[in-house]
């Protein structure tokens, strides 16, 4: 219920519990190079994470705990539909499948009751999260079904506000 409707002091009672280290190393197995310091706020997502690294690390999810590459083309096919070019993505196990689906179902929760039901009625199994950042800075969106994944930022540059109630859900989300 705290991750479906974003409830953040629960999630830094999950971070104490668990323990910074922990979650510093997982956060390295799901490819996030990004230098993160043991901070309370670091549940929150304080610090600041490039999209494509992000929406790598949701790549675990879907895939039964496999990290896969994130890549933009899958494959060219000239006008007949004859394959000329397939990319296979760097892609390596970094947890279990069981934690995988159990995030999955979580963030599948996200979309049908929580932060980012307004997308509930599509078709098809989607799952996702939202995120916010103070004073409306940030805003993104990363969602999945079985066969894609994407993630959705916007900002300014000069991190600046994107104006009162500017959230993932009413910013990134609807992109």
């Amino acid at each position: 219920t705290a991750l479906e409707h974003s409830i953040n002091i629960d999630a830094v009672h999950v971070l104490n519990q668990i323990g910074y280290s922990k979650v510093i190393a997982l956060a390295k197995r799901l490819h996030i190079t990004t230098h993160l310091r043991p901070f309370p706020s670091m549940a929150l997502g304080s610090f600041g994470i490039s999209l494509i690294e992000l929406t790598g690390a949701y790549t675990v999810f879907d895939n039964g705990g496999i990290w896969t590459h994130p890549h933009f083309i899958a494959r060219i096919e000239d006008k007949d539909g004859k394959t000329l070019e397939l990319f296979r993505p760097e892609s390596e196990p970094v947890i279990s499948p069981e934690i995988a689906y159990l995030m999955t179902q979580a963030m599948v929760g996200v979309v049908k009751v929580g932060t980012a039901a307004s997308v509930k009625d599509m078709k098809d199994h989607y799952a996702g999260k939202t995120g916010t950042t103070d004073n409306y800075t940030d805003s993104w969106f990363i969602g999945y079904s079985p066969s894609i994944l994407c993630g959705v930022w916007a900002g300014k540059d000069d991190h600046t506000s994107l104006g009162n109630l500017q959230t993932g859900a009413r910013v990134a989300l609807p992109i």
